[in-house]
């Protein structure tokens, strides 16, 4: 008996070990039938400690490195509706000599969406941090719901002052790999001929996957990152344990 993806997956030679002839006694659909709990199982296990960030084993994956932002450098002059509270509005006039846009998923939780953060230069209150400015509360016309009306630079605009260097290295602080451990990705199944079970990932996920799990190398923005070891796939002592209960109790029905 094996448990091992299809392109990156699990090894299973430790229950197969001492397992191998129980299994082997069974009938093809009692088999068959066991095959697809642990299958099922252990999928479901190796989704749980990706959704909690963790290595199978408990520890936790290795943070992302803070990283210096692409900053803009071109100015960006638009009116914002600072204020809604549903009954007072306030408008304002931003200008940010420079500036960076970010976009989180909608569907994760405390999603702002799309955003851009940066210096105003108008606003004298913050000229010493950074402001985010929430893209749907951008001006626009309502004839046009869809695009920005970003306003031009004026001669007051020349002489304000320009703040590339200050913006902050950032944590890339959202939970990893939260899509690829969706069922759309992450695999399971048997091969009953073979009496094997498997859990793996799939295409060109599955080099996403490896590269973590192995902590490999990959060219990342025209150079070459080395990742730190995040193990998506793994065995721990709980997933062996429920494993031989599901084969102990095939053997005594």
């Amino acid at each position: 008996m094996a448990l091992q993806g299809l392109e990156q997956g699990l090894e299973f030679t430790k229950i197969q070990s001492y397992a191998g002839k129980i299994l082997n006694n069974l009938s093809e659909a009692h088999r068959a039938e066991l095959l697809k709990k642990i299958a099922a199982d252990l999928k479901k296990s190796q989704q749980k400690h990706i959704k909690a960030q963790q290595q199978p084993d408990g520890e936790p994956y290795p943070k992302r490195k803070a990283q210096r932002p692409r900053i803009a450098l071109h100015p960006l002059k638009f009116i914002y509706d600072a204020y809604d509270t549903g009954k007072y509005r306030k408008a304002r006039l931003v200008y940010l000599s420079t500036w960076r846009i970010y976009k989180s998923g909608k569907k994760e939780e405390n999603s702002q969406g799309k955003f851009i953060t940066g210096f105003d230069e108008i606003n004298p209150q913050s000229n010493n941090h950074e402001e985010i400015f929430l893209w749907d509360k951008i001006f626009r016309l309502p004839t046009d719901s869809k695009k920005m009306w970003f306003l031009p630079k004026d001669s007051r605009d020349h002489d304000r002052e320009a703040h590339e260097v200050d913006h902050e290295k950032f944590n890339l602080s959202r939970p990893m790999f939260q899509k690829i451990r969706t069922a759309r990705f992450l695999k399971s199944g048997i091969d009953a001929a073979a009496g094997e079970a498997w859990v793996g990932f799939l295409g060109k996920v599955a080099n996403l996957a490896e590269t973590h799990q192995n902590g490999l190398t990959e060219k990342y923005r025209k150079k070459i990152k080395r990742y730190p070891v995040r193990k998506l796939l793994g065995l721990n002592y709980d997933d062996e344990q429920r494993i031989l209960n599901y084969i102990i109790d095939t053997v005594e029905k």
